[in-house]
């Protein structure tokens, strides 16, 4: 898993609230399911394996914490992008040394 899983740039408006315990038991099991098949990376599409624990979570949780788990992806999403950025042009060969 990518070390900012849990890094926010700003708060969520649910930070401080729990997830329902069932809720938060079906979101492990997804998450588990995607760690099995090779998943790590929130950001990454998930396999068709896992599609059943997800529909059960999109049916049994409630808006708010689907909300917090979108907001939680796309923040991933552009955390990875700016890693990568960085990455590709700390690995770039100037002009001076070419």
């Amino acid at each position: 898993m990518s070390h900012r899983g849990y890094a926010r740039a700003y708060r969520s408006p649910y930070e401080g609230v729990p997830y329902p315990r069932e809720c938060a038991k079906l979101i492990g099991r997804y998450y588990d399911c995607r760690i099995d098949l090779g998943v790590t990376s929130l950001v990454d599409p998930s396999p068709l394996q896992c599609n059943g624990k997800k529909a059960q979570v999109f049916e049994d949780c409630p808006h708010w914490v689907l909300e917090n788990m979108a907001f939680k992806r796309k923040f991933i999403k552009r955390a990875e992008a700016i890693d990568k950025l960085t990455y590709d042009r700390a690995m770039e060969v100037s002009d001076y040394n070419k």
